[in-house]
């Protein structure tokens, strides 16, 4: 990290790790992160170390979708479940609302966010501030 961090500013290196158990790789970012130019040590020995398990079923908060998006309580859900991978058709079965119910959600959601498809609006919010609201997980 120190030579990336002489050479290229902040540059960011990933890399896998196997779990035991065998199932899906831990994604690891590490970042250097500038210090104060007055304290030199801090400056060069500083990383901020991410890690994502991609088994952990990351669910966005529901209030923070509607503000984020200015969605009804119900186009909430419906976006809420379509982030997290399911089908409309499955979101409208737990929702315990019609199909057509959902697809007219879907309709307004895509009107208020300028966008046409269900994989742009997963991309949407998966990429907004909403997944910064996302509590802490302790480590297993």
């Amino acid at each position: 990290m120190q030579s990336a961090a002489d050479d290229e500013g902040t540059k960011s290196r990933g890399l896998s790790l196997t779990k035991q158990s065998g199932s899906r790789n831990l994604g690891v970012i590490v970042r250097p992160i500038r210090g104060s130019k007055d304290n030199a040590a801090a400056a060069s020995s500083a990383v901020a170390v991410y890690i994502r398990d991609p088994e952990a079923n990351l669910e966005v908060e529901g209030d923070l979708v509607r503000q984020l998006f200015d969605l009804t309580p119900a186009e909430a859900a419906v976006a809420r479940r379509l982030t997290a991978g399911l089908s409309l058709e499955d979101a409208a079965t737990s929702l315990d609302i019609s199909r057509n119910t959902a697809r007219a959600h879907l309709r307004s959601i895509f009107s208020k966010s300028g966008i046409t498809r269900q994989t742009e609006l997963v991309r949407l919010v998966l990429n907004s501030a909403v997944i910064l609201g996302h509590g802490p997980r302790q480590a297993a």
